[in-house]
């Protein structure tokens, strides 16, 4: 829904499709992140709702680690992207 809506708000714009979609790989990781800490407060919070909570833990941290990995190599490029055009 997000990438959905910044195109649409994108291509509407003089600055078109790719500023808004530059935006839109720097915050969604932020967004996963910040999905991934509430998670986790849930899962503390009402133990009794996950049965098997360390399970539950194990598979948030490999979808949080898996989500930053992705990101480091986005954020390497951006930065030397930056430094190339400035």
């Amino acid at each position: 829904m997000l990438t959905g809506t910044t195109v649409l708000f994108g291509s509407a714009q003089e600055e078109g499709v790719a500023h808004y979609a530059i935006v839109l790989l720097v915050f969604l990781p932020v967004a996963q992140l910040v999905a991934s800490i509430l998670t986790l407060f849930c899962i503390v919070a009402w133990s009794e709702a996950f049965p098997d909570q360390k399970t539950s833990l194990r598979r948030l941290g490999r979808i949080t680690f898996f989500s930053l990995l992705g990101f480091i190599p986005l954020l390497i490029f951006m930065l030397f992207g930056f430094r190339i055009f400035y």
